[in-house]
């Protein structure tokens, strides 16, 4: 899809630096409310915090897609510069979702850049260990208490020998662990920095960078985990309807959707991830307003009952409910 009409630096350029601002705001005013009258008070603008974080990833995100702004190189530094104040691993993660995006709906590419899952026959073959953290994969427990790991390196297992960054070029090994040292590197400076200058700022930063990880992992569990997705093979996948069918859209509010970055239109960025987040509405409002291809998450009982989906049969094309007792 042609997006000249939908891409506007202008509009790239004042979310960044609005929201860089609120997210700088919101941990001072929260480190004067620590200073003044105890950290526990400062602990009240905790989920703004985690929200503009969220916003922030959202942008730093589109940068890896390169649709933020109209040049490559920007989106480069400025995804870059983002991406710390998340602690994400910049070119590892980007390079998995990338990988995501080419080869979601393909039954033989689960489990890179997306939330794996087994068939039955996969699962007869797991450990008791690997059946176990299956099971957990597929709770709503599981952000909670592993949502940092599955951010920071599951979806990157740097062991591959290749690593897929389509659209911009093919990284090795060597230069994904390079740079995800040289990210580490970047973080850890930060973290200390804080450690020495401004302690309660640094657990307010973490407290938050936490809360986003729980609701980063929500989020993306239950844009391709619901019900009517579709999970074919290499022959029979088809990039549009694995797009429309297996990507949900979340119905929020406005304020809500201000800090998901429009992102809930998720149905939208996989049929062209192109499209920058502050044109997936329109683009919504045009070709997929009443499109019975996409579902709707409009209720709390549709966002638990992506949790019910643990496995898949690719026989019968559904998921499964349950897993097997044994």
């Amino acid at each position: 899809m042609q997006n000249e009409n939908l891409q506007s630096d202008f509009k790239a350029w004042w979310q960044i630096v609005t929201t860089s601002f609120l997210l700088f705001s919101t941990y001072f005013v929260m480190w004067l409310l620590s200073d003044n009258y105890g950290f526990l008070y400062s602990l009240a603008l905790l989920p703004l915090s985690a929200l503009l974080t969220t916003r922030a990833f959202v942008l730093y995100h589109d940068c890896i897609h390169n649709n933020l702004f109209s040049y490559w190189k920007v989106n480069q530094i400025v995804g870059n510069f983002m991406s710390h104040f998340t602690l994400t691993p910049n070119i590892s993660w980007g390079g998995n979702h990338l990988h995501h995006h080419s080869h979601f709906g393909k039954l033989a590419a689960t489990g890179r850049g997306d939330i794996p899952f087994a068939t039955p026959r996969q699962y007869g073959k797991l450990s008791k260990w690997e059946k176990w953290n299956a099971r957990m994969l597929r709770t709503p427990f599981m952000p909670f208490i592993f949502g940092a790991v599955y951010h920071y390196q599951m979806r990157e297992p740097i062991w591959n020998k290749r690593c897929e960054f389509t659209g911009t070029s093919n990284h090795k090994t060597d230069y994904i662990i390079s740079d995800t040292r040289k990210s580490f590197t970047i973080q850890a400076t930060l973290l200390a920095s804080l450690a020495l200058f401004a302690t309660p700022v640094l657990f307010h930063f973490l407290l938050s960078v936490y809360l986003f990880w729980v609701i980063g992992f929500f989020t993306f569990y239950i844009q391709h985990q619901h019900e009517g997705t579709v999970w074919a093979s290499k022959k029979e996948w088809d990039h549009a309807d694995s797009a429309l069918r297996g990507s949900s859209y979340v119905k929020l509010n406005p304020v809500f959707e201000y800090f998901f970055a429009s992102i809930n239109y998720h149905h939208v960025h996989h049929w062209d991830s192109s499209i920058p987040n502050y044109s997936l509405k329109k683009v919504h409002e045009e070709k997929f307003k009443d499109d019975d291809r996409i579902y709707v998450i409009d209720s709390a009982k549709k966002f638990f009952e992506c949790f019910d989906n643990k496995m898949w049969d690719p026989k019968e094309k559904v998921w499964i409910k349950e897993f097997p007792n044994a």
